[in-house]
């Protein structure tokens, strides 16, 4: 290439480079593992910037020239900036997946009081939750599996090609499918532990209660057993729960929780225990007329 030919075409390499840095660095600032808070954004940038400059040769020539009009160009960078963020949010998820089982496992012990600084989610979270998020990271970063968004993004220009447009609809449900999936991830990997209560309490016959969300909605609500966290429920519980019923406490309260007391809508006018129901006590006084 001549040098009048390289300064004809440099217009048109610049812009598809950087509609490849909108993608590719969208998803990079988001990538569980290179995207993490703790890592510089420079560094996070400069990654991206590497990767353009690998991918360039075999991307390039599927791409668009350069515009006219600064609308179309506008237009095709703001496509390609979401288009990256939604890859990245996807794969954010999957961490998020663990930071949410390291929750439900705090809630579970007790811990949930225990909080230290998150960047990742804004704030403060549960210290378990914020160990499994570095454990995500390491098993990521260690064992290789962030070849895998990365090659999925690379695969990703064939799904959804320059120019093209994003396709709103199947993307905002794609999402929603992935939002699911990250809860259903959550309490597979924390199913054993509550499942491990389950079993002392039905197989062997230990005096154990499980305390789920059910039962803690339950517990607060009546004032049979009001606590913070899930492990001051269960030791009232057990405190309060006469032993010759406490076996199958675990159950009846499931159940008062699932189809009676449920969580946004509680069936107080069908509860037999509403009267000595806290809840229940004051829906009655609300709703009593008053004598003048």
């Amino acid at each position: 290439m001549t040098e009048a030919e390289l300064l004809t075409a440099l217009p048109d390499m610049v812009f598809r480079a950087v509609l490849m840095l909108a993608r590719i660095g969208a998803v990079v600032m988001l990538l569980p593992g290179l995207g993490e808070q703790e890592i510089p954004a420079n560094i996070r940038l400069g990654l991206g910037l590497a990767l353009v400059m690998v991918l360039y040769p075999l991307l390039a020539d599927s791409f668009p020239s350069a515009p006219d009009g600064v609308g179309e160009l506008l237009r095709l960078i703001g496509t390609e900036l979401v288009i990256g963020i939604w890859y990245g949010a996807l794969a954010r998820l999957v961490s998020l997946a663990m930071t949410m089982a390291g929750q439900l496992f705090a809630l579970l012990l007790g811990l949930s009081q225990m909080l230290v600084p998150d960047p990742a989610m804004g704030g403060q979270n549960a210290v378990t939750g914020r160990f499994f998020t570095l454990m995500a990271v390491v098993l990521l970063l260690g064992s290789g599996l962030y070849a895998v968004p990365l090659r999925a993004l690379l695969e990703g220009y064939a799904v959804l090609p320059v120019g093209g447009g994003f396709l709103a609809g199947p993307g905002a449900e794609a999402m929603a499918a992935a939002v699911g999936q990250s809860f259903l991830l959550a309490l597979q990997l924390m199913a054993p532990f509550l499942l491990l209560s389950v079993v002392l309490n039905v197989a062997f016959g230990e005096e154990t209660i499980a305390v789920d969300t059910h039962i803690f909605r339950v517990s607060n609500r009546t004032g049979l057993a009001p606590g913070k966290d899930v492990l001051e429920v269960e030791k009232k519980l057990l405190k309060r729960v006469p032993a010759a019923v406490r076996q199958g406490a675990h159950h009846w309260l499931i159940l008062h929780g699932r189809y009676v007391c449920q969580a946004r809508t509680p069936q107080c006018s069908a509860c037999s225990v509403s009267a000595w129901c806290d809840m229940g006590r004051s829906q009655t006084k609300t709703a009593a007329p008053t004598s003048t």
